[in-house]
């Protein structure tokens, strides 16, 4: 439940920061609000998705097939969306330097970097078996001085003074590994506070809003505060990562089983691929559902909901087709090499 919540949180912010809105810096509009409530919610559901991730693989095995499903998933969808946007004339190919580019961007994705949270999570999912060996060598007492380490320099610091220390995604994600490899090995007994919990997480997701709106509308009246936004809803900003970690304790004490919910998570990475494909990007937001021409409508929460709902079914339904064609071409395979034998 907390990965589908994620991806939606996610193709919210993709429909902010990609759908081509420009209100005036001096113009306070409803909408305009509306937009930086819907990006807010971006970083923390990569946030999220590597606490997740950390909590299972820290007690599990980097399996060469199960990397090569990852490689092949981002691939597939790579060569699948550049055929597609040439097939209609979307992306013209002039020159043999051109068509040699796409081709690098299609068959090897995740060298060249085509999606960066896929490309990070491979080089994570390939070091979490050295990762993991570190941390099961280290004891509780010095885990938990690398995950405080690891916030100051790459949260604290950068969150209340600017300062980057180099920060790359890969480092941060190894951050957000050890930490949630930290409460799946030194679990919290939460049970009897899962209420505060719940409450603390709903209320620092209510603050990290209220804090991009504000400074977004000091933003139109101070140049100080301008460009600022994007820094505050960053991954790795104090508010986000203390959001992202009470979210995911808050998920810890519930108790849901569900075969749809489960069914629809499988999906949500490839709703990802889909959707943020950078060769897809403007075709799906500007070409198709045209966000920006929508920004002064008085529809425009109606309009922004259905067109998130929309990008979120699709992309499930397309991951579940995919999920379905992989699994028949598995089975005929399969069954070809009984025969043989």
């Amino acid at each position: 439940m907390l990965r589908i919540i994620s991806m939606i949180l996610i193709v919210m912010h993709h429909f902010s920061v990609h759908g081509g809105f420009d209100f005036t810096e001096s113009g306070i509009t409803f909408n305009r609000i509306w937009v930086q409530i819907l990006s807010g919610g971006g970083r923390l559901g990569v946030d999220l998705f590597i606490l997740i991730s950390g909590y299972f693989l820290v007690n599990s095995e980097c399996k060469p097939k199960k990397l090569l499903k990852l490689v092949l998933q981002v691939t597939e969808y790579a060569a699948f969306c550049t055929v597609l946007l040439v097939l209609t004339g979307e992306i013209q190919v002039n020159s043999v330097t051109d068509a040699i580019q796409l081709a690098k961007t299609a068959l090897l994705p995740i060298p060249f970097g085509e999606y960066w949270f896929a490309t990070t999570y491979f080089l994570l999912y390939l070091f979490s078996p050295y990762l993991n060996c570190l941390i099961k060598s280290m004891g509780k007492r010095m885990h938990f001085k690398f995950v405080v380490t690891g916030l100051i320099i790459w949260c604290i610091f950068p969150s209340f003074t600017g300062a980057s220390f180099s920060f790359n995604y890969l480092a941060w994600f190894i951050v957000l590994y050890f930490i949630a490899a930290y409460f799946k090995l030194y679990p919290v007994q939460m049970e009897s506070k899962r209420i505060w919990i719940r409450l603390c997480a709903a209320g620092s997701f209510v603050l990290l809003l209220v804090l991009i709106i504000v400074v977004d509308l000091l933003s139109t009246r101070y140049p100080f505060f301008r460009g600022m936004v994007e820094n505050v809803r960053e991954m790795n900003r104090a508010v986000t990562v203390v959001c992202a970690v009470l979210m995911f304790l808050a998920f810890q004490t519930l108790h849901i089983q569900s075969k749809f919910i489960n069914r629809v998570a499988a999906t949500t990475f490839g709703i990802y691929l889909f959707h943020d494909n950078p060769q897809i990007r403007n075709l799906l937001w500007i070409k198709i559902f045209h966000g920006n021409t929508h920004s002064g409508s008085p529809y425009f929460i109606l309009y922004s909901a259905a067109v998130i709902a929309a990008v979120f079914c699709v992309g499930s339904i397309i991951e579940a087709v995919r999920l379905y064609l992989s699994k028949v071409i598995r089975q005929f395979y399969s069954r070809l090499s009984l025969k043989s034998e």
